[in-house]
């Protein structure tokens, strides 16, 4: 919805997409990746960018992403020839092992009207719910109930790593630190102890 709204205002519009529950160290090299996916979305109207944390243990908590030939001129951005689900400790060696392997971050970068064109072709009952909610944002109580529930990865970027749209997926490197903190328990080594097993920030 938000990018079908940009899109009718700015056909050529570049957004992203990014998470709420991640920790991401240093933010400047975060920035400076979101710099170089938000160039090859510009350039390149087909491209729908992820980004790859390149991987330092065999985790089995993350998908991976399947890296292609590098993009020349790209700087270290990959083709994606496959988003892989979250793998068993032996299969997770083995990506880790063989290098052509990053974490799957589930954030995007991409030109808003490419994201609904893929849509189109892909879920035309959802790219029709969204063109509903553009003409009419008062019927969202009644059209957003009956929308698909499904995940960008599952209904967009998957089938398209697989050509079954007219886009590629392509995949720049995250080099960094990279946490995605999925309870309470993973979020508590980042805060601050008291010395009495409370892991707290603020009052």
């Amino acid at each position: 919805w938000p990018a079908a709204l940009i899109a009718d205002k700015d056909p050529d519009a570049v957004i992203a997409t990014v998470t709420a529950d991640h920790i991401i160290r240093p933010v400047a090299d975060f920035r400076a990746a979101l710099d170089r996916a938000f160039s090859l979305a510009e350039q390149e109207s087909d491209a729908m960018v992820t980004f790859g944390v390149v991987p330092t243990e065999p985790n089995t908590g993350y998908g991976y992403l399947h890296r292609g030939l590098r993009l020349p001129g790209g700087q270290g951005a990959c083709e994606v020839l496959e988003f892989a689900e979250k793998p068993s400790p032996e299969l997770a060696r083995r990506y880790l092992d063989s290098g052509e392997y990053w974490w799957n971050s589930g954030m995007f970068v991409w030109r808003a009207a490419t994201l609904l064109d893929v849509l189109a072709e892909l879920r035309p009952t959802t790219r029709a719910a969204i063109d509903e909610l553009v003409a009419d944002p008062a019927r969202l109580a009644e059209i957003y109930p009956r929308l698909e529930k499904i995940s960008v990865d599952f209904a967009v970027m998957e089938p398209v790593s697989r050509g079954r749209a007219d886009a590629r997926v392509v995949a720049v490197p995250l080099d960094i630190q990279w946490y995605d903190v999925g309870s309470f328990e993973t979020l508590a080594p980042h805060l601050p102890d008291d010395r009495h097993g409370n892991h707290v920030r603020g009052l």
